[in-house]
């Protein structure tokens, strides 16, 4: 069953999430008490990451409730994904503005990976490092016929969806390793 609805939900999973899956998300910080050692990992951390990171767990803590779990200590390891109770996978995500968090039992789903970003132009040099001369070519052509969206970040997205993903599994693959190379636009209306 889904997480209720509360009034700090930016609801924009609705619809593309499956059941089986609890996702909580907010648009506002929320405190999390945080385990000595995930103050530890963030002691140098800039104000905006600490709050970023707490939110994150804060979704984590409420997402992980109805599988009668608690929220273990969550500090990134080999790769930058978290440890999970041994009977649920899961993935957290956060950019300015929006974390969320999404948990299934290991009955329904071997891994979960999500990200979310600012609709906004890669910074330069990013898209080089990600791709190959293929792929950038592909979505410059996207981009061409779909004024508004930023094809580079959505790419990037994906991707990191997928090293996530990779993460979870009993070898880790290096970042970006194997993942899609062709993103389809929806059709229009």
């Amino acid at each position: 069953m889904r997480q209720p609805p509360d009034p700090h939900t930016a609801a924009i999973a609705i619809g593309i999430i499956p059941e089986f899956v609890q996702w909580v998300e907010t648009t506002v910080h929320v405190d999390e008490a945080l385990f000595d050692e995930e103050r530890a990992y963030l002691s140098r951390a800039v104000t905006v990451r600490r709050r970023e990171f707490t939110t994150a767990r804060a979704c984590v803590r409420r997402a992980l409730a109805p599988f009668w779990l608690d929220r273990p200590p969550m500090v990134p390891g080999v790769g930058g994904a978290p440890p999970w109770p041994d009977s649920v996978v899961g993935s957290t995500t956060h950019t300015d503005g929006y974390s969320a968090a999404a948990v299934a039992s290991v009955e329904r789903a071997r891994s979960i990976g999500i990200d979310a970003e600012p609709d906004d132009a890669l910074p330069d040099g990013v898209l080089e490092l990600i791709t190959d001369q293929w792929e950038r070519d592909y979505h410059c052509s996207l981009g061409r016929g779909s004024a508004g969206t930023a094809w580079d970040r959505l790419v990037f997205s994906a991707k990191e969806s997928v090293s996530k993903i990779q993460g979870q599994g009993p070898s880790r693959a290096p970042p970006y390793a194997g993942t899609p190379r062709k993103l389809v636009p929806a059709p229009a209306g």
